[in-house]
């Protein structure tokens, strides 16, 4: 049995009741047909990479890497770092701008939200999932080193090639962080929190049962051990 159908049967036995790509719904859940949106972290749409996409009048991608520049999904792509992305734009009303599994490797998060800000329509929308502070990853990530964390992500976990592995920082991935940023920066925000079943793990299908008998007891009594953090920001004025 493969890795996806071991995962596959873990979360069909275990994970019942997990939404599949959840934070790809909430996005399609705040954006109309005629919305320009923003993915961050687009990548080239290859292989393990994102190409679930919206079905919106434009979708504008940016990554760090050039390979973005060929992502057949998107209708324009740019290759520079995010913050920088209010000196490249000529749209100044997008109205969501998105990023599934980016946020954890932003070093100053509050200029990064902040540019986001600035570029939003009046009822705009920023959507970022990301790994929640307390999930075993994030508390493990300083501990470990490098080369260690990426031979993990490679060969027991997901099968990654290298370019596609990046550091971690998980700099905004608690409801204190955002609660803090939220006061600096003046906007609303929501938290959506969801059990998933440990893709890090589908190399073996016993690691993930046993993780999965000491995680799900555990995540129903404290929820911020649930893996998925998820946070919408919206304008206070909107």
């Amino acid at each position: 049995m493969d890795r996806q159908k071991k995962l596959d049967l873990i979360t069909k036995i275990f994970f019942r009741k997990s939404t599949p790509k959840l934070w790809f719904k909430l996005v399609c859940e705040n954006i109309e047909r005629n919305s320009v949106v923003l993915e961050i972290g687009s990548g080239s749409g290859q292989g393990m990479q994102n190409q679930d996409y919206p079905k919106v009048k434009k979708i504008i991608g940016v990554d760090l890497d050039d390979r973005v520049l060929n992502n057949p999904y998107l209708d324009s792509a740019l290759c520079i770092p995010a913050h920088d992305i209010n000196k490249h734009l000529h749209e100044k009303n997008i109205d969501c701008i998105y990023s599934q599994m980016v946020m954890e490797h932003i070093d100053n998060t509050e200029h990064f939200i902040a540019t986001q800000l600035n570029l939003l329509s009046p009822n705009g929308k920023i959507i970022h999932s990301t790994v929640s502070k307390y999930y075993w990853i994030s508390m493990i990530n300083n501990l470990v080193p490098e080369t260690t964390k990426n031979w993990l992500i490679k060969n027991l976990g997901s099968g990654r090639n290298s370019e596609d592995i990046f550091p971690a920082l998980y700099n905004l991935n608690s409801a204190q962080q955002l609660c803090e940023l939220s006061k600096k920066l003046s906007f609303n925000y929501k938290i959506v929190r969801q059990d998933e079943p440990p893709g890090y793990l589908r190399r073996s299908i016993i690691l993930m049962i046993l993780y999965t008998i000491i995680h799900k007891p555990l995540q129903a009594i404290f929820p911020a051990l649930r893996p998925t953090f998820i946070f919408i920001i919206w304008q206070k004025n909107s």
